[in-house]
C-alpha cells in the first residue's frame, strides 16, 4: 500500500492573467520576454504552439464560457470564471508545496502547512554555510 499520496486531477490546461511580452536583451546579452499583465483571463491547453512557443488557447471552452454575458466585459474578454470544487476540505482541493531554493537547488521542501509556518530555516543553515557576520 502506498502512503502519503494525495489523489489529484490531471492538468489539462492553465488559467492565465498575463502573457509573454516583447523580447528584451539584458546587459549580459541574454534574451528573455517580459511578462505582460492582462485585465482578463485566458484559458490555455498544456501544449505549446511550435511557431511562437506560447501555450495554445482553449478556444472551445472560452467560447462556451463567453456565452454567459455575466462573465465577459464589453470587449468580449473573460473577467470571471465559475469553478466547482471536488471536496469539502480545502486541503484536498488545493495542493500546495513550500520549498526553499538556494543557489538554484531545492534546500528543503514540505507539503505540511503546519510545519512550514512553524519552522523557518534560514538559507545559510540549509547548505551549512556560515552567515555573513560569522554567527
Amino acid at each position: 500500500m502506498l502512503k502519503n499520496i494525495t489523489p489529484s486531477l490531471p492538468e489539462h490546461g492553465k488559467i492565465k492573467a498575463g502573457t509573454k511580452g516583447e523580447e528584451v536583451v539584458s546587459k549580459g546579452g541574454k534574451r528573455f520576454r517580459l511578462p505582460e499583465k492582462l485585465n482578463h483571463y485566458i484559458i490555455t491547453t498544456t501544449e505549446r504552439d511550435p511557431k511562437t512557443d506560447l501555450l495554445m488557447l482553449e478556444k472551445d471552452l472560452m467560447d462556451d464560457l463567453k456565452k454567459d454575458k455575466a462573465l465577459v466585459d464589453s470587449k468580449g474578454n473573460l473577467t470571471s470564471i465559475p469553478i466547482r470544487l471536488l471536496y469539502n476540505d480545502i486541503n484536498l482541493n488545493l495542493f500546495y508545496r513550500n520549498a526553499c531554493y538556494v543557489g538554484g537547488k531545492c534546500g528543503t521542501e514540505t507539503a505540511d502547512v503546519d510545519i512550514a509556518l512553524s519552522t523557518v530555516v534560514p538559507p545559510h543553515d540549509l547548505l551549512g554555510n556560515p552567515t555573513r557576520n560569522g554567527q
